[in-house]
């Protein structure tokens, strides 16, 4: 999970926040009260929706410098299956030679053969040579997404979340925080759930069982972000009982 993985969860944020908004006006019709749709109010759902968007950022931030600290202490085989082939040979590569045999196309003169051979012996030491590089700079990319997602998603976290306190006053902000509170509960109680589950298996099945003609996620893939997901989980599960019992 890479980058894309960041707006696909930022979209189903804003799914998530459209619904809450529908759920509120419900909410707001069922006890027979009008919705006001003043700028105060419209500014806290900004503020709620740019708070859930950046604490994604974040924890993907997170996530991500997991995973250079796990590429530079396991390898980055540990951690993505793009680098699987340099330890686990899934298909052996058929020598250049044989591709380009004297006896496969007659056509071809005996210069053009020598051509091809040298031409695909050159591409696949480039391919090799490429591989090598990003194997190199991984933990560095991750690094680097790492740093600057936690950064800058931190920082709107602060400043919206601190602004979000700051308006809760009446029973419709209130009402709002409950929503805010409860969707946070099953977005990262979900994705907790399946982070976890995936990586738990992918690990034991990484040091305990052999890795060939293993073709699913590496360990790497998923953990660091079930690590990262569940205490925000438990965070938010935590803040919602905190609700319930100053209700009851």
């Amino acid at each position: 999970m890479g980058i894309e993985g960041v707006f696909m969860f930022i979209f189903l944020a804003g799914l998530l926040t459209i619904t809450s908004f529908i759920l509120f006006l419900i909410l707001k019709n069922k006890k027979g009260e009008h919705f006001q749709f003043s700028s105060r109010n419209l500014f806290l759902f900004y503020l709620y929706f740019m708070t859930f968007v950046s604490l994604i950022t974040f924890t993907f931030g997170c996530g991500f410098l997991l995973k250079s600290g796990f590429a530079i202490a396991f390898g980055p085989d540990f951690v993505s299956s793009e680098f699987r082939s340099q330890t686990v040979p899934t298909v052996k590569e058929q020598p250049c030679t044989d591709l380009y045999a004297p006896g496969k196309d007659t056509s071809i003169s005996d210069a053009s053969r020598q051509q091809y051979i040298k031409d695909c012996e050159d591409e696949r030491v480039r391919a090799k040579k490429e591989l090598e590089t990003r194997r190199r700079d991984f933990w560095k990319e991750n690094l680097l997404n790492g740093l600057s997602l936690a950064l800058i998603g931190g920082l709107v976290l602060l400043f919206h979340s601190l602004g979000m306190r700051a308006m809760i006053k009446d029973e419709d902000s209130h009402l709002i925080y409950r929503l805010f509170l409860i969707y946070n509960v099953v977005f990262f109680g979900v994705a907790s759930i399946v982070t976890l589950s995936i990586a738990v298996y992918s690990t034991l099945r990484y040091f305990i069982l052999s890795s060939e003609g293993y073709y699913g996620a590496m360990p790497g893939e998923l953990l660091p972000y079930a690590i990262v997901f569940t205490p925000v989980w438990i965070y938010f599960i935590w803040s919602f009982w905190g609700n319930v019992k100053r209700e009851g």
